[in-house]
């Protein structure tokens, strides 16, 4: 149920309104969920800790949101702090809902809004399934990587079921170590179907067992163990997954588009086969201190043994790109060069395959051309228009280029089937943000830092500045700084203190940011800094467009994209450099130009300032 009556007010949790006597309010995702739980708890007490921790898990400024919030709700209810015939305040523990509560219409359909909240239940789409990671049974419990791999090929020929619904591989595998059972991974997931199982290595005996659980339930609907050989791992990846797909569309009645991939069309190798799983897997993990130098060392191995191996080239340059990005490492020349190389070995060899065009969007970011960006991309969606990932790169040149309406509209399919990437929750907050939705904008940052790309922690502190947060700010870089301090090492030297940084950062002193902007431009012209998101987002933050510019055209980024999207937020920084002088010529420079030409200009650019 979307839809209840409480006191007088109408309250639909789908389109997250709130009507009364005539009048329909608007409110943003966390609002709602405060009203959500409370209404889930009609009658009973709800503690602010509780509400802090279900809807922000924040560390810092969680009281202040949980009372904005409760202000919000009162004022579209029609309640007040004093009146409290809605809501009402139990001193010292929390909240309670005292209004009557009735449910007066079935939901229609899903909810695409923030995945993480929680939410009144709305049924999930007949025909969805996830694919959870299969798990490791093997003794020594050091093959997750056969088992990461066989839940990867099902779900790639589940999506090839006409009018099936399949969870992505990112949100699937998110769940993996939540503790959470069938019944909650459905509801986070939004499907009415989770296939699990296991992966049991022995000697020469590889064995595998399936099932597919109802959420409605928790029974199997179907299961099934395999047996094979692990030296003939293409064959039997090739039945395992062929038999799942087809088992799924003859119970949904439902038709398969195109035969599985078989591991044979990706390599003729099947040592280099085990080598490219292993190190997809690694790359997935993207750990810059671990899990990504081991991914290169393992595809690196096996393009050795097989060199027409196109995926292997394709995630072996994906690693080298990570590693600028999720590490502070002094070979990053190396990894920039290698990751060059390896995309180029992975277009020659397969130019149409989906995987082997992303290496390309990092090499197009580090040239700084969009409109060879966006002309990928476009290309890249046109050949597979219902997939995720040609969505998400599509809508991420477009926000970059300040084409945010367009490129929310790519996001919301990407979150259909992948609700809990971080890398779409940060991309739909940086769009949101720039459109004016400032509240808790920095949480997919802050959960990206969590994940190792420090860039995303700075972003998450500038955000909560820019929303006048700023004893916020502060005391999170204090808190996460022994971990920031690299990045700031990369961009300003020995000069990068923690007093400094405060200062420039969260107080916004001049004094400060004009040292380490001069520190930084220092660094740059002697070409000492390590190219990452950070290098782009900083100077931006310092409130030095020219400065923003040049690290652009010198430095760059893998994350280019993300980093050019906070040029576009309304706020004092932002619009120094879109006002610059400089501006105009710069964007013809790096194809923004080229590509407003092509698909129309962003609100506040007028073209006849533009080189055209």
């Amino acid at each position: 149920m979307a839809c209840f009556r409480v006191g007088d007010a109408r309250i639909d949790f789908v389109a997250r309104t709130i009507e009364r006597e005539g009048e329909s309010h608007s409110l943003e995702p966390k609002v709602m969920s405060v009203l959500t739980i409370l209404v889930e708890r009609c009658g009973q007490v709800v503690s602010r800790d509780t509400l802090v921790e279900a809807i922000w898990s924040v560390r810092f400024g969680g009281d202040e949101r949980l009372s904005r919030a409760i202000s919000l709700l009162r004022t579209a209810l029609g309640d007040s702090g004093g009146k409290q015939g809605v809501i009402k305040t139990i001193p010292k523990e929390g909240y309670s809902l005292v209004a009557e509560v009735e449910p007066i219409s079935p939901a229609t359909g899903p909810s695409y809004g923030d995945p993480s909240e929680p939410s009144v239940y709305v049924p999930a789409p007949p025909n969805s399934v996830a694919v959870l990671p299969f798990d490791d049974m093997s003794r020594q419990g050091d093959r997750r990587y056969l088992g990461d791999g066989i839940a990867e090929e099902i779900i790639n020929g589940l999506a090839q079921i006409e009018g099936a619904h399949v969870t992505g591989r990112v949100s699937s595998f998110a769940v993996r170590d939540a503790g959470m059972d069938t019944t909650q991974i459905s509801r986070k997931l939004g499907v009415a179907f989770v296939m699990e199982g296991s992966v049991r290595l022995q000697a020469d005996q590889l064995r595998v067992t399936a099932q597919l659980v109802s959420a409605e339930d928790g029974f199997h609907r179907w299961s099934r163990e395999f047996n094979g050989q692990p030296s003939d791992l293409f064959a039997f990846y090739d039945e395992v997954a062929a038999e799942v797909v087809s088992a799924f569309a003859d119970m949904m009645g439902l038709q398969v588009n195109m035969p599985v991939e078989s591991g044979k069309a990706l390599t003729r190798d099947t040592d280099a086969y085990q080598l490219f799983l292993e190190g997809r897997n690694a790359t997935h993990q993207q750990d810059g201190k671990h899990t990504l130098p081991k991914a290169i060392a393992l595809l690196g191995e096996a393009v050795e043994r097989d060199p027409e191996f196109a995926q292997a080239w394709a995630f072996l340059s994906i690693a080298h790109f990570f590693m600028l990005e999720y590490s502070s490492t002094p070979e990053w020349r190396h990894h920039l060069a290698e990751g060059r190389k390896a995309a180029e070995h992975a277009f020659r060899l397969s130019p149409h395959e989906p995987v082997t065009a992303v290496p390309r969007f990092f090499v197009a970011a580090h040239d700084v051309r969009f409109d060879r960006h966006c002309e990928l991309a476009q290309t890249l969606f046109d050949r597979a228009p219902n997939s995720p990932m040609t969505h998400y790169y599509l809508a991420v040149v477009l926000i970059a280029c300040g084409l945010m309406k367009e490129g929310l509209g790519h996001l919301e399919q990407v979150l259909r089937s992948e609700p809990l990437s971080i890398a779409g929750q940060s991309l739909v907050s940086t769009a949101r943000f720039t459109l004016g939705e400032t509240e808790q904008s920095e949480e997919p940052y802050l959960r990206a830092f969590d994940l190792g790309i420090l860039p995303s922690g700075i972003t998450a502190i500038w955000l909560l500045v820019e929303r006048g947060e700023t004893a916020e700010a502060e005391a999170l870089l204090h808190a996460r700084y022994h971990e920031l301090a690299p990045l700031f090492a990369n961009l300003f030297g020995v000069i990068g203190s923690r007093f400094l940084i405060i200062k420039a950062v969260v107080h916004g002193k001049e004094w400060a940011r004009t040292i380490l902007a001069s520190s930084m431009r220092r660094r740059m012209e002697k070409g000492l800094i390590q190219p990452n998101a950070g290098a782009l987002i900083m100077p931006v933050i310092l409130a030095r467009p020219k400065l923003f510019m040049d690290a652009c055209r010198k430095v760059s980024a893998t994350y280019l994209p993300g980093a050019l999207a906070q040029i576009w937020a309304d706020t004092r920084n932002a619009r120094l450099v879109r006002e610059h002088d400089e501006f105009p010529q710069f964007a013809s420079e790096i194809g923004l130009v080229e590509v407003w030409k092509r698909r129309g200009w962003p609100d506040g650019i007028d073209p006849a300032n533009f080189v055209i």
